[in-house]
């Protein structure tokens, strides 16, 4: 990717509020992906929208992160699913092979410590998906669960997604979220 100056290009391309930036995955060129460190550099450049990926460890604890594999964001092999909440907060969120060792110390973040982010900016949306691995593996009402349990003090500043239509039809069955499905490819 060619560098962009998120902040300079967010100010001068929505000075009429027409264009609304969303942070996906927090800031992934200046920030390892879904980190905290991203999605607060997103507020603090003026953004007011991210969005972000959860996954649940082997304990049913979400944490925010995009593969089931830790290999390529934390460069050790195994998968999120086995391992417990505790032993996932040990866990590098440094993406060796964009940044090298620049973000060595950062950890993988908690979704509820994103919750506590979401509450210092009260006019911030978080698109929050709900990955379908997750769900399969732990099944649908487990990660919904733990999802919208974590995210409550913070829900009115949520739009849940999958792309998992039945993680959706759940999401809309209970009926106290804003929900989006996310299509893969779109047909007419």
């Amino acid at each position: 990717h060619e560098f962009v100056d998120y902040t300079a290009s967010m100010k001068s391309a929505s000075a009429d509020g027409n264009i609304l930036w969303i942070g996906h995955r927090g800031s992934p060129l200046h920030y390892p992906e879904n980190s905290i460190a991203g999605y607060r550099a997103v507020f603090e450049a003026g953004g007011r929208y991210v969005e972000t990926d959860v996954q649940l460890t082997a304990d049913g604890i979400p944490f925010l992160y995009h593969d089931v594999e830790l290999m390529r964001l934390s460069g050790v092999q195994g998968r999120l699913f086995d391992i417990d909440s505790e032993s996932a907060r040990l866990l590098p969120a440094s993406f060796p092979e964009r940044f090298g060792d620049r973000f060595d110390k950062l950890r993988i973040t908690p979704l509820a410590d994103f919750a506590a982010l979401l509450q210092a900016y009260p006019d911030a949306t978080a698109f929050v998906e709900i990955k379908e691995e997750s769900a399969g593996h732990f099944g649908i009402e487990a990660v919904v669960e733990a999802v919208l349990t974590t995210l409550a003090a913070v829900s009115h500043q949520c739009v849940f997604l999958s792309f998992d239509a039945d993680v959706v039809q759940h999401l809309g069955a209970i009926g106290e979220t804003e929900t989006g499905w996310v299509v893969p490819e779109w047909n007419e």
